[in-house]
């Protein structure tokens, strides 16, 4: 059994025995993700820190995560249980007058969604009344911070590029999360004085959508 095993072994069997009483807590008033009844794993991160690796899972029905953080030295055990917010963060570029497609070739960067102006909305009967092209390398699990410097470092392989979208579709870091409501405590972003370094030498400006969802702690 290799190490990622070893602790998606051990995040299962928390899960099942609720030995931390925060575990019991959260189980109260959620559930994870299930398939044929075993809790799904998510990710599994071992980059974030030092001798620390981090095991999600999908909360039911909600966009957050169930986060259980462990120890990996000297041996494996758990250190925290909490949720980590689902964060959406990424470039957004936006016209009225362009396609898509003029969009993205602004860029030598890919985006990962698009849509054009007259195109149905995925929810009701209402039309975009602009092109998007979404740039998100970093999808899935992860503290806000870290995915802000992903975001940076990868818009940073195209400089020139990311100017002639701010220049010409409206290009701006847009942050979506949704943040689970236990306490009614839910925080707020932190950016660091080097990420406010890289996004002024790109010219970025950064909006946020917060949204509190999810059921209170009983």
């Amino acid at each position: 059994m290799n190490f990622t095993d070893q602790l998606i072994r051990a995040a299962l069997r928390e899960i099942e025995q609720q030995t931390w009483g925060a575990t019991e807590q959260y189980m109260q008033i959620h559930d994870v993700v299930r398939l044929d009844s075993i809790p799904q794993i998510v990710k599994v991160d071992l980059e974030s820190e030092e001798n620390t690796a981090i095991v999600y899972l999908q909360v039911a029905g909600e966009k957050f995560y169930l986060a259980i953080y462990f120890d990996t030295s000297p041996d494996i055990a758990i250190r925290y249980i909490g949720t980590e917010s689902h964060h959406k963060v990424y470039l957004r570029a936006t016209s009225e007058n362009l396609t898509w497609l003029q969009i993205a070739a602004m860029s030598l960067l890919k985006p990962s969604e698009t849509f054009n102006k007259d195109d149905k909305r995925a929810f009701g009967k209402a039309l975009y009344k602009y092109s998007c092209a979404i740039y998100e390398p970093s999808p899935g699990p992860d503290t806000f911070e870290n995915k802000l410097k992903n975001l940076l470092s990868h818009l940073e392989q195209d400089v020139s590029g990311v100017e002639k979208l701010i220049n010409h579709a409206e290009a701006y870091i847009q942050v979506d999360q949704d943040v689970h409501n236990g306490n009614g405590l839910i925080g707020g972003p932190y950016i660091d004085k080097l990420s406010i370094k890289r996004m002024a030498a790109l010219g970025l400006e950064i909006a946020f959508s917060q949204y509190a969802t999810g059921n209170p702690f009983k």
